[in-house]
């Protein structure tokens, strides 16, 4: 406590509610490294199906891996497009950074649990029928939240187009053509519709 002007009562000194130290602490603590600059990644409802989801986006991976490790995750198939297939998250032979998850809605959740025992840091979940579906979907978002808090996990989507970062060659998206690197960048609510997939 500091001593008031001309008597007055004392005068606390002015706090500094956000210091340098703090913010370069949260941003530590919260790294987005696990989505836009992954090592590993693990596709979760990987897939062979022509024009499916789960293998536009297996293929955009594995075109532009950059030193980047990709492991399909389909219990039915022992390898995807050619790469050796794993059932689930525990077989994998490595811990990975990423998960992007394609799978129904109503095994999100649980994929959701199997990524946080498995210390996976991020996932994108392009899957969709949740909150936009109804009250049923609403009740799925929000155990994926509460699974994703207990693994200090961070979250893209769910029901959306996926994450490119061209300038790294990075394409966890199942639009059909990569786009150019440049100076800008964007994220945009719109989910993954066929119009979404439209480059003008």
């Amino acid at each position: 406590m500091e001593a008031g002007i001309a008597g007055g009562p004392p005068v606390d000194p002015p706090v500094s509610r956000v210091t340098p130290t703090n913010v370069f602490r949260y941003k530590q603590r919260h790294s987005l490294n696990a989505i836009f600059r992954p090592k590993s990644i693990a596709v979760i409802g990987a897939t062979e199906k022509a024009d499916s989801v789960g293998r536009t986006l297996l293929w955009n991976l594995i075109t532009n891996t950059h030193g980047r490790t990709v492991f399909p995750i389909n219990p039915k198939r022992a390898n995807v497009l050619g790469i050796k297939a794993y059932p689930n998250l525990a077989a994998l032979p490595q811990q990975v950074d990423l998960a992007v998850i394609v799978t129904p809605a109503p095994t999100v959740p649980g994929v959701i649990a199997e990524c946080v025992q498995a210390g996976v840091q991020g996932a994108i979940i392009i899957s969709a029928g949740f909150k936009e579906s109804g009250a049923a979907g609403a009740r799925m978002e929000q155990e994926i939240l509460e699974q994703a808090r207990q693994g200090n996990m961070r979250i893209i989507g769910p029901n959306c187009l996926g994450v490119m970062c061209p300038l790294t060659g990075f394409n966890a998206t199942f639009a059909n053509a990569m786009a150019r690197p440049g100076n800008v960048g964007f994220i945009s609510q719109r989910g993954g519709s066929s119009q979404a997939n439209h480059h003008h």
